[in-house]
């Protein structure tokens, strides 16, 4: 939950039933990019890309995993683009690895 009231954190931490109801919440983000100028969605892990993609979802899925890696790889504005046309071209897709082509020369 992004956001807790103040208060509110320590009642469900004091509740069982709360807290286990919050861990099968499913953390998922539809935003919009304006350097893809596409909507795409952030999932926690890979079980939530399955969810999405089982319920029909069209939208390119990261996974937060994908994310930090491509951050950590510093990945170019055109590299991110050229890997989201990949992921929309095979739905459920994950990165698995970035290599620079520059780096192979």
């Amino acid at each position: 939950m992004p956001f807790i009231a103040e208060g509110l954190f320590s009642t469900i931490a004091n509740n069982k039933e709360a807290i286990k109801e919050l861990k099968q919440i499913r953390k998922t983000y539809k935003i919009y990019s304006k350097i893809l100028d596409d909507y795409l969605w952030i999932v926690a892990n890979g079980k939530e890309l399955q969810e999405l993609v089982t319920e029909g979802v069209k939208d390119v899925i990261y996974t937060q995993e994908e994310v930090s890696r491509m951050i950590d790889e510093c990945v170019s504005k055109e590299g991110l683009k050229v890997i989201h046309k990949v992921k929309k071209s095979f739905t459920g897709a994950t990165v698995e690895n970035i290599e620079n082509e520059q780096d192979k020369i």
